[in-house]
């Protein structure tokens, strides 16, 4: 598959560090969040990514693409070891930067991808970079685990994890039944974006991984755009369900931080100390 990064919006929580410094780039024990990204999908066996950004976030390729007299300048000090991971990672995937003209929405960046994501796969992949994901003792399997399930059931699949009721007005969150001879699976009926906690119809919010069958690209442009103008990732999985298209939720068990917020940043980085400190 190809994994599909949104990475355009402009970073309002962590203002005024992200007017200019992308979001993705804000170091979580001084390695950016977008790197934890590309990371985790490759260890799901995906290297090949399409990331959309705005036309503000040169930096975010500059990171992404190998810099030789950089690494000529560590060389000559020893300190190649400094880069080694990244300019692994850039060596390793294929990196494709697509453009969002203006941020209309999550579900229109995932639309603005829909060129390069050309590939004979019948999913694509897509992961928000404010999501981190960790298992107390390895990469997360969950992106694999969740395309053997698409292939299986020739469904979507979207990832979820309980919140506290009152968080559901900060999520997408999902009606769903119980998926017969599985484990932690839900097949799901609806998906609301953002109920309060009195018309929430379950704590199982969306979590920013998802592998969605390619039909996708075609309900996207038929979603009409909600508060702000945005044209929503979660209404188009909506619409997917209308047309009787099969979507699953399964849910994730391990650690998951939002990082795209002060609290959540700070609670990555303690997470993360702590598991160098063991390790």
């Amino acid at each position: 598959m190809i994994a599909i990064i949104p990475s355009a919006g402009l970073g309002t929580r962590f203002l005024p560090f992200t007017k200019s410094v992308p979001k993705e780039l804000v170091p979580i024990m001084g390695v950016p969040s977008i790197q934890y990204i590309i990371k985790e999908a490759c260890s799901n066996d995906i290297t090949s990514f399409c990331i959309v950004i705005n036309k503000q976030k040169t930096a975010l390729k500059q990171y992404l693409t190998i810099d030789n007299a950089l690494n000529t300048e560590l060389k000559k000090k020893n300190k190649l070891f400094l880069v080694e991971e990244i300019n692994n990672i850039i060596e390793k995937c294929t990196i494709q930067f697509i453009d969002q003209y203006a941020p209309l929405g999550l579900g229109h960046a995932v639309l603005c991808a829909r060129e390069l994501s050309k590939y004979n796969e019948p999913f694509v992949c897509i992961m928000l970079p404010d999501e981190l994901l960790f298992d107390d003792q390895h990469e997360p399997t969950l992106l694999k685990e969740m395309h053997e399930l698409a292939q299986q059931h020739t469904a979507s699949v979207i990832a979820v994890k309980e919140v506290p009721l009152s968080q559901t007005a900060s999520y997408g969150i999902i009606k769903a039944n119980s998926l017969p001879n599985t484990k932690n699976c839900f097949l799901v009926n609806q998906v609301i974006e953002k109920p309060n906690p009195l018309q929430a119809p379950s704590r199982l919010a969306i979590i920013g991984r998802y592998v969605l069958e390619k039909d996708i690209f075609d309900v996207l442009p038929t979603v009409s755009a909600g508060s702000g103008g945005e044209i929503q990732l979660t209404d188009g999985i909506a619409a997917l369900i209308d047309k009787g298209k099969k979507v699953i939720a399964y849910q994730y068990a391990g650690n998951r931080f939002d990082v795209g917020s002060p609290q959540g940043w700070l609670d990555a980085n303690i997470f993360i100390n702590n598991k160098q400190k063991k390790s």
